[in-house]
């Protein structure tokens, strides 16, 4: 969800909130598993929530950035080759 809402602007404090809202879902999922007497993952307090959430956020930014980041450059470098190409008077193909 983070990743996909990035390109509206999405701040760390939303992504934090995003993950953290899944991870919820996990956490409630975990709860049903457990009163159903299956062995499943552990349940996170409210403040094991909040810190897994801002470290998978800062995470996830990061790598958003990276990506982006690179994209950006090879649309910059396509962009100088296109111009080239005008400047030369010939066409890609």
């Amino acid at each position: 969800q983070t990743v996909m809402t990035s390109v509206y602007g999405v701040t760390f404090i939303g992504a934090r909130e995003q993950i953290e809202r899944r991870l919820e879902d996990m956490n409630e999922k975990n709860s049903l598993a457990r009163a159903r007497g299956e062995d499943h993952l552990p349940i996170m307090e409210d403040d094991e929530l909040f810190a897994a959430s801002t470290y998978l956020a800062r995470l996830t930014m990061a790598s958003i950035g990276s990506t982006f980041r690179s994209a950006k450059e090879i649309q910059v470098w396509l962009g100088s080759l296109a111009k080239l190409s005008c400047d030369c008077d010939q066409a890609v193909s």
